[in-house]
């Protein structure tokens, strides 16, 4: 009936009411594994649809990790408490279950499940991970926007370009020449 209607909303398909789409990236990378929070506790892969992605190699020895893991963690809190869609998964690198846990339970963000361990082998493989701290950011359609994220500032600037679909090369290449001064922006 005409009342039970009225609380109802409809959209067009891809209209701004539309639920977001996982990208076929996070289908291939993430399909098959279980994603935690920060509780060990699983999370719909849907979570990270529409999204801005980072996926965090990292290990809880590692001392560069342990100096950029917190820069990263105030980014995304920032980006997260003002609705901004961006979302991080982590990839273990820890030797153990019980340290992976413990350094998870500091980071406000997601992981695949240590016990996932075709999952956590297998993505550092197919993206040439060799080293950590590595940051991939990928687009919410699931474009490789930075190689590592690690040695990009962590700005509102940088994830306004991510959320437009570029690096923050691309970004600030691009706004290079709307400089008005004659003897350029930093001369």
């Amino acid at each position: 009936d005409a009342a039970s209607l009225q609380n109802w909303a409809f959209s067009c398909l891809g209209g701004p009411f539309a639920l977001p789409v996982l990208s076929p990236l996070c289908q291939k990378l993430f399909g098959g594994a279980t994603i935690v929070n920060s509780k060990n506790e699983p999370v719909a892969l849907q979570t990270l649809a529409g999204k801005v992605l980072g996926v965090y190699f990292s290990a809880s020895w590692c001392p560069p990790c342990k100096q950029y893991t917190p820069q990263l963690a105030n980014f995304y809190t920032s980006l997260k408490n003002n609705g901004h869609p961006f979302e991080v998964v982590f990839i273990s690198m820890d030797r153990d279950e019980p340290s992976m846990n413990a350094y998870l339970a500091s980071m406000p963000w997601l992981a695949v499940k240590y016990t996932d361990a075709q999952t956590r082998t297998s993505i550092p493989q197919t993206y040439q991970v060799n080293g950590i701290p590595h940051l991939k950011i990928f687009s919410p359609s699931g474009q490789l926007l930075e190689q590592n994220a690690v040695e990009v500032p962590l700005s509102w600037q940088t994830f306004s370009a991510w959320n437009a679909g570029k690096s923050a090369a691309q970004a600030q290449a691009s706004n290079a020449g709307s400089c008005s001064k004659p003897s350029g922006c930093c001369g």
